[in-house]
Parts: C-alpha cells; sequence; structure tokens
C-alpha cells in the first residue's frame, strides 16, 4: 500500500517502482489524502487533479477499486490528524498490506510531514519504505535501489502525461529533464542505467 498526501506525489515519488511492482504481478493500494482543490488556478475544474490521478493509475495498470481518495484540504492536514490516523488505521485493517510505502522523514512541507508521522504510528510495527520528492527535502540519505527498466520509465513518463493541469502551469517536476535526469542519477549510483531510492523509515 502506498499513501500520497495529493494526488501527484505518489507518482512523481515512485512511479517507476509502481511499474515495476505491477510488472511482478504484485496486487498496490493507493490512498491520497487530498485532491488539492484549493491550489488550482481560477478557471480549472475543481475535481481535475482527482480525475487525472485516476486516469494515470488506469495507465499504471491499477485497478480503480484499489484507489482511495480523501477530500481533506490542501495545506490542511495538520487540522485532521487524529481523523487521519483512524483513516490509515481503517484501510490496515480492511487490506492487510504486506509492506508500506510513504514520503520520507526529510520531507519540509506540512502535509508531507503528517502523512508521514501519521504512517509511522499506524505501520509502525509493519515494513515500511518511504520514497523521496527531492524538491522538498534539505536533504536525503539513499538507503536502497530499486534497479528500472526502460519500459517502467516509459510507463511513468506516459501515465505522467495524464496531469495535463499541472503541465499547463509549467511545474518543473513535471518535466522530461527532471524526471530522467533523477533516475539516471539514481541508476548510477548502482551502476545500472535507471533506478528510485526507496529509503527505511
Amino acid at each position: 500500500m502506498i499513501l500520497s498526501p495529493h494526488t501527484n506525489d505518489v507518482k512523481l515519488g515512485s512511479g517507476e517502482s509502481i511499474e515495476r511492482f505491477v510488472e511482478e504481478g504484485r496486487k498496490l493500494f493507493v490512498a491520497v489524502f487530498s485532491s488539492a482543490e484549493e491550489s488550482l488556478p481560477e478557471g480549472i475544474p475543481k475535481d481535475v487533479l482527482r480525475k487525472e490521478f485516476f486516469h494515470s493509475m488506469k495507465v499504471m495498470g491499477i485497478q480503480e477499486n484499489n484507489l482511495y481518495v480523501f477530500k481533506r484540504p490542501v495545506r490542511r492536514l495538520s487540522q485532521y490528524r487524529q481523523n487521519f490516523l483512524e483513516s490509515l488505521i481503517t484501510l490496515k485493517k480492511e487490506i492487510e498490506p504486506d509492506l508500506f510505502i510513504m514520503l520520507s522523514s526529510f520531507e519540509v512541507y506540512q502535509d508531507h510531514q503528517v502523512v508521514h508521522n501519521g504512517g509511522l504510528r499506524a505501520f509502525r510495527n509493519n515494513s515500511l519504505l518511504c520514497y523521496e520528492l527531492p524538491w522538498n527535502n534539505l536533504s536525503f540519505v539513499a538507503q536502497g535501489f530499486f534497479p528500472l527498466s526502460h519500459a517502467n520509465h516509459e510507463t511513468k513518463w506516459l501515465a505522467m502525461q495524464s496531469y495535463k493541469s499541472q503541465i499547463t502551469i509549467v511545474r518543473t517536476c513535471f518535466s522530461w529533464d527532471y524526471i530522467h535526469s533523477l533516475v539516471l542519477l539514481r541508476g548510477g549510483q548502482i551502476r545500472t542505467k535507471y533506478a528510485e531510492t526507496l529509503v527505511l523509515a
């Protein structure tokens, strides 16, 4: 099960690894806690990020009934800490995943910190790994690497094209140069072409 504060974080931080898991036949669940409606520019439909998320997950091969999108307000997840924790515990009991993946402790963005800390509380007795979002980290210690194929990388990029609302406002992290250079960097660290890093919680 993979936790994502907002609809795009999971794809940006662990998109290639998700594709590798799907390729290996693993059953994946993704939980998103805010569709960030308040952060969209005026004139863009409020449900656009939710729709883009579902479309991107379809591209990745994840079934819609394995996706959970909660409608908590962006930048204010800290106001819903207890409710958030209860949601995590409910999902844990319903799904019983053998591995949880979430954001790292290096995050400086408040919503991301809430998801990380809540995940630690809910899943502290389970296997936990964390993905990186470099633009939100002042430092990051890469402890584990997932080698990736060219197909994993290409499928993530194809799925990223679902987020047309984000590409329109020219977010650097949605550019090919950014995504490509990061997997090349992590791949170079373990002497393979492409890789993502997932660290211990």
